[in-house]
Parts: C-alpha cells; structure tokens; sequence
C-alpha cells in the first residue's frame, strides 16, 4: 500500500504523481517568467521529482517510512521557500530588473 501511495506514477493521489505535476508546472511557469532564479527551483524539484521516480520501496521500508516521508516534506519546505523567495517576497530591484 505504501508503494502504491507514494511511488506510483499514475495514481493522482499518490505523492510520486503531484510531484511530476508541480515539476511540470513549475517548468511551465519558469518558460514564461523573466525571474533569474528560476534555475534554483527547478533543481530542488528535479531533485524531488527524482527521488520518487528513482526510489525502492523496499529501501525506503528499510530505512523508516517516517524518516522518508520527513525528507520528502523537508524538500517540499525547501522548494515552497525558493518559490516565495523567487516569484511572491523577491526585492523590488529584481522585478525593475527583469
């Protein structure tokens, strides 16, 4: 059940699945942006992203299945702060930049 939640890459509630969804729309958003930073985000959720597509679910059971949901939502914190920093609390100058 663990694998089907978090791992699979069709169900629309797994984690795996709104992860390749948020990457593609944040590849989306930074094709149409002028904001010079959107490299750093699309790293962190490329990392995300692969992460979930690379992983065993017999790795991450070895490993605790709480101490794997805790590093995806430490990505996640990660990454929802590169977003705020770059596109809703960026300095004035950058925008008059751009």
């Amino acid at each position: 059940m663990a694998e089907f939640l978090l791992l699979n890459p069709e169900f629309p509630y797994s984690v795996r699945y709104a992860v390749e969804r948020m990457s593609e729309s944040i590849a989306a958003i930074s094709r149409t942006s002028f904001a010079h930073a959107t490299g750093r985000i699309e790293r962190i959720a490329g990392r995300l992203r692969a992460s979930l597509a690379y992983a065993q679910i017999t790795d991450i059971m070895t490993g605790g299945l709480h101490r794997y949901f805790d590093t995806v939502i430490e990505q996640c914190k990660g990454l929802h702060a590169a977003i705020h920093e770059v596109y809703i609390d960026y300095p004035i100058q950058s925008a008059l930049e751009a």
